[in-house]
């Protein structure tokens, strides 16, 4: 997690946001896919989320469902996604890169297989959509030994995180959408152990108005 801290303190002090990008392992192709996050660098991304497949991906619209779909048809799996990561970091990669997906997964691969798989391979945290704070205490601690996230509740989130929150921005699935909430980020992720604000918003074309309107203390994603 320490690349992920640094690589959000240094966007602070050059007073910008931090741009979180994300693609779907293995989408296209899983040959393409350590080109795409070359790509994804060399075009500004300061943080790469590395999407792993998955057959329910309840939290996605059709874009990334389709991605998904897609992925799985081209046969990827855990073992094959870190793969691409290490291809990747091989090539040059240097940009912090966030396995980000549903738990079942890595439930079945193992938490303390994937975790000593990933610090391997050269990832540097996790973006579990599905995996509530109060179940994802054994899974932190993990991260943490091995060096890899109503007001209450957000005070729990909090808590337990060790860079950033993430806020989804908006009710729904991931995609495309004519509206976006720019509100600035709730001032308790910002308080405490946390540092930064990472905000999901699935950005399209129509949106970098909205997004020069945004705290740039916020961090933003943006969806391929």
């Amino acid at each position: 997690m320490d690349h992920l801290r640094l690589t959000f303190a240094l966007c602070q002090q050059q007073g910008r946001p931090a741009l979180v990008t994300y693609v779907t392992a293995g989408f296209p192709t899983v040959e393409e896919t350590p080109a795409v996050m070359l790509g994804l660098e060399a075009g500004g991304a300061d943080v790469i989320e590395l999407g792993l497949p998955f057959t329910d991906p309840i939290a996605d619209g059709p874009t990334i469902q389709k991605s998904n779909l897609k992925a799985l048809e081209n046969g990827v799996t855990v073992s094959s996604m870190l793969d691409m990561v290490r291809e990747a970091r091989q090539k040059g990669l240097k940009a912090p890169v966030l396995l980000m997906g549903y738990y079942n997964p890595l439930l079945r691969y193992g938490e303390t297989q994937i975790l000593a798989d990933c610090k391997a391979a050269g990832v540097n945290g996790f973006i579990i959509v599905d995996l509530p704070p109060e179940e994802a205490i054994r899974f932190r601690n993990g991260c943490t030994k091995t060096g890899l996230t109503t007001e209450d509740r957000m005070k729990v989130l909090c808590g337990i995180a060790d860079s950033f929150i993430y806020l989804v921005s908006r009710m729904g699935v991931t995609g495309a959408t004519g509206s976006l909430n720019a509100a600035p980020c709730p001032h308790q992720a910002r308080q405490g152990s946390v540092w930064q604000c990472a905000r999901g918003c699935w950005v399209w074309y129509q949106h970098p108005r909205a997004l020069s309107e945004c705290d740039l203390r916020c961090g933003w994603r943006r969806d391929w």
